[in-house]
């Protein structure tokens, strides 16, 4: 088995009650087997610590066998106490955690013998540290002796392939040579033109990628996606209103979505909605890449997820920008950095973290047209004109 990780995952530790947000909240809590078997253990054992009082009330409330998952009271996970700490870990210990408690921000994807480790874009801590890295990502692996378990197998050439596409990718999105904007139409262009070659079966064919050749084939496409302000605005509307028809997650999510309603019409010409360096987007468009494109291996969509990257971070661009416009007296370029850390954790806990959004997005991303190749090429244009 294969362990990969980036290098700065183990910079994240949990700044406890420092931190601006708590991760008991704003979803369901799912719920491993084997922490179920001993959630019902503790219930049928009449020594238990928790079998008195309101702990065992809640805790016998909270906990649904049939769904596996902790439901949330008031949008709060219900064995939280006054002081916002762990009921659970208070009166059973640290054993008693579930899986997704116990190993989060830290996540975990799986590609048959290949096991890649992240840390979470929806903890505020973590976002912190993912997007204040100075420099590309490089990932650090370790090798085990431990077999991957039947039935986990992926096709060993479609992923090294993928693996092989990525790199590329995150090669285009940290060329030095040309403006973000460039970058990620780059990307989504060359993605875009792999597709087609992998639907008709054809993906090994070259395992080489040139970069001159994805710009050429962004250039033969300029010509189709010239646009206005005013087509930019209507597209830009379009997806406020798909991610306004969201389930909400975060409580605050119908109020940004208020907040980025209000941002719309100076989207195109503040200056200040950009990072200084534009190191930190560079990361997030990577973050998503890096996290979601070997997917493929399973669904075969592997434009998809690069137009899920760039469509978060544009998003992600706009809920930075009203969040700061909203403090406006905040004007220094580390505080802008803040705003755009802010505005991705939400994202991530209103998308990432509960699958009927995330998948909504993907539906909606690779079957309305608004959202197409040429649309989007046409908006990130008008963003740098």
């Amino acid at each position: 088995m294969t362990y990969q990780f980036p290098a700065y995952y183990h910079d994240f530790h949990c700044i406890s009650k420092d931190c601006p947000d708590t991760c008991c909240g704003g979803w369901n809590i799912s719920i491993d087997p084997e922490s179920l078997k001993r959630y019902r253990q503790i219930l049928k054992n009449p020594d238990s610590p928790c079998h008195s009082g309101a702990f065992l009330r809640r805790f016998k409330k909270s906990i649904d066998f049939r769904h596996s998952c902790i439901h949330l009271s008031n949008g709060y996970c219900p064995l939280l106490t006054k002081d916002n700490l762990c009921g659970m870990y208070l009166q059973l210990g640290s054993d008693s955690l579930c899986k997704t408690c116990r190993t989060y921000p830290r996540h975990q994807e799986e590609f048959g013998s290949l096991r890649e480790i992240s840390l979470s874009l929806s903890c505020p801590e973590a976002a912190r540290i993912i997007l204040s890295q100075k420099t590309k990502p490089q990932m650090q692996t370790r090798h085990t002796s431990k077999k991957c378990p039947a039935g986990q197998q992926v096709d060993p050439n479609l992923l090294a392939w993928l693996i092989e596409v990525r790199k590329t990718l995150i090669d285009i999105l940290w060329n030095p040579h040309y403006p973000l904007e460039i970058s990620v139409s780059i990307a989504l262009a060359f993605g875009h033109h792999l597709q087609k070659y992998h639907s008709r079966g054809q993906n090994y064919q070259n395992n080489r990628f040139c970069l001159e050749a994805a710009f050429e084939n962004l250039t033969s496409l300029s010509q189709r996606y010239r646009t206005d302000e005013k087509t930019s605005h209507s597209w830009l509307s379009a997806l406020l209103m798909l991610y306004s028809s969201l389930e909400p997650v975060v409580e605050i999510w119908p109020q940004l979505m208020k907040l980025c309603q209000t941002a719309v019409p100076g989207y195109f010409h503040a200056a200040s909605h950009g990072t200084n360096d534009r190191i930190l987007e560079r990361q997030l468009v990577t973050y998503f890449i890096q996290i979601y494109f070997l997917g493929a291996v399973y669904d075969d969509r592997l434009y998809d997820k690069i137009q899920f990257a760039a469509v978060s971070w544009l998003f992600i661009r706009l809920a930075a920008m009203a969040l700061a416009q909203q403090n406006s007296s905040l004007t220094p370029n580390a505080s802008l950095n803040a705003f755009w850390v802010q505005a991705a954790y939400l994202y991530s806990r209103q998308i990432e973290n509960y699958d009927r959004n995330l998948n909504c997005l993907f539906d909606a991303f690779h079957t309305d047209k608004t959202f197409n190749l040429i649309s989007l090429l046409s908006f990130i244009t008008q963003v740098i004109c």
